[in-house]
């Protein structure tokens, strides 16, 4: 068994809804519901005066005698008995900074009984935006390690008829280029001719070496020549996931360790990022 306690309270809010029901004495008992300024949703009695005014959607301030069980917590309250004395609707009764004054007392008092709702107030769209940004990018880049991966393996079935050898530089020439930055950085475009050997032929090829330390190579360089049509040659490196030489190889499993741990962990940060803006309240 508990106790009732009837406190006047003014409290402001929006409207969600109204409904009626017809008691034993085949009375009519209106009342309206209202978002709180702690984002619950309360429901009184009106009057039918009031009742009929009470549009959803609309701000007013509610003057109600609120019938609250024992210790007189306002979110323990009885909805049949609690009533709305009187309600000031805003822009025809009352004036919008003083909604926003009640509102903001409210807040205060209410935050007593139990810490607010989050709001459902919709994001802007620039930020939905730039979460959705976030997240496509951050799934991009934790997919790019196995298509990595893949794309590495296929590279190796493409290059599967080449064959590996040494080609003797017999020329090189080079050019430098600096950065555009403070500490400008020198780097050096070494154009090479790359001489090989083939089924008892000798072939010439040309490529462009960037080095950032150097402005010679050495005289012999690795490479790979097309079993079927020799004249066809790169230079290349093992690549520990294709298994054979392929062009712009990685010789060792560190270099391809600390890419993937790079892109998976911006990734992860990306995606959390965009699941927060785009999806967290």
């Amino acid at each position: 068994m508990y106790m009732l306690k009837t406190v006047n309270i003014i409290l402001g809010g929006t409207i969600t809804g109204t409904s009626f029901y017809v008691n034993k004495n085949n009375e009519r008992i209106y009342s309206v519901s209202f978002k709180r300024a702690d984002n619950r949703e309360m429901t009184v009695s009106v009057d039918k005066q009031f009742y009929d005014r009470c549009v959803h959607g609309s701000t007013a301030i509610f003057d109600i005698d609120v019938v609250m069980k024992n210790d007189g917590d306002i979110n323990h309250y009885d909805k049949k008995l609690s009533r709305a004395k009187s309600v000031a609707f805003v822009g025809v009764d009352t004036d919008t900074n003083t909604y926003n004054e009640r509102m903001t007392e409210d807040l205060i008092w209410l935050s007593r009984y139990a810490k607010p709702l989050k709001g459902n107030a919709k994001k802007p769209i620039w930020l939905l935006v730039i979460g959705l940004v976030f997240l496509i990018g951050g799934i991009l880049l934790i997919a790019s390690v196995p298509i990595q991966i893949f794309a590495q393996i296929s590279e190796g079935k493409r290059y599967a008829d080449f064959i590996y050898t040494e080609g003797e530089v017999i020329d090189q020439d080079w050019s430098m280029s600096t950065t555009n930055h403070d500490n400008d950085e020198i780097y050096y475009d070494i154009k090479v001719k790359i001489q090989y050997e083939a089924g008892g032929n000798k072939y010439v090829f040309t490529e462009k070496i960037n080095n950032q330390r150097y402005s010679t190579v050495l005289a012999e360089q690795d490479m790979i020549y097309n079993r079927n049509n020799p004249s066809e040659a790169y230079l290349a490196s093992y690549d520990v996931i294709a298994q054979r030489y392929i062009p712009d190889g990685r010789d060792s499993w560190g270099s391809y360790i600390l890419l993937f741990a790079i892109l998976l962990l911006i990734g992860i940060i990306c995606t959390g990022v965009g699941i927060m803006v785009t999806f967290v309240r």
